[in-house]
């Protein structure tokens, strides 16, 4: 029995099916009554039930190289789509300090329900020690609403490596110089014409010697 502008409350418990869509159901409300003269009535509300599913995205298996500073190095990420639901318009991009991104903005149209992709971006640093960067996916759910997942990283940078040397270090006994083949066949012929010029030298002397001791000798018989 209701009174003219009474109000009762009534709770209702409802459950979705787990493979539900999700979508705004309608679902039908029934009212039977009577009137205060005992006429049977019957009026029907209709209601939207929203139905939403779990939309679930982790970026898991990060992964980066340890690299020299100025060196290019690869980051591996798997973006796992766990939820019930697909999503699409998806983008990802990676920030930071420190580093630079080749092919940093990766655009995926949709990622299904239980879909893996692969995500990996080249990083350049330019200062070697630990640094610190993050991940971010832009994502819309079946409902249209945007989302953003932020994942953070950090990555270890070496020096850049630079030899140190002194000349004065240098041990030059053990220092073989390679000439070119031309060069090299040219080597013998102007070593060989000096040793020509002092081996000529050298004999034309001793002839002469041997010319004025002989005319000396001639001048000895002659007395």
């Amino acid at each position: 029995h209701l009174s003219p502008d009474q109000m009762i409350v009534k709770n209702i418990t409802m459950y979705t099916i787990p493979s539900a869509d999700p979508k705004t159901y309608e679902i039908s409300m029934v009212m039977e009554y009577e009137d205060e003269f005992g006429n049977e009535i019957t009026a029907t509300e209709y209601l939207g039930i929203p139905v939403e599913q779990v939309t679930k995205l982790e970026v898991a298996d990060v992964v980066t190289e340890l690299v020299e500073a100025g060196n290019e190095a690869d980051l591996k990420a798997q973006i796992f789509n766990k939820g019930r639901t697909d999503i699409s318009n998806v983008i990802i991009t990676t920030t930071g300090e420190g580093f630079d991104v080749i092919d940093n903005k990766q655009i995926f149209g949709t990622i299904g329900k239980g879909e893996i992709k692969n995500y990996q971006p080249t990083i350049i640093p330019h200062e070697s020690g630990f640094l610190e960067g993050a991940i971010n996916i832009e994502y819309e759910d079946v409902t249209g609403k945007v989302n953003t997942l932020i994942h953070e990283f950090e990555m270890e940078v070496l020096e850049t490596y630079m030899p140190e040397f002194d000349i004065y270090d240098w041990d030059f006994e053990d220092v073989v110089v390679e000439m070119p083949q031309e060069e090299a066949s040219n080597y013998p012929v102007v070593a060989g014409a000096a040793a020509v010029a002092v081996l000529a030298g050298l004999v034309i002397n001793k002839k002469r010697k041997a010319k004025k001791a002989e005319a000396e000798l001639d001048f000895d018989d002659e007395d």
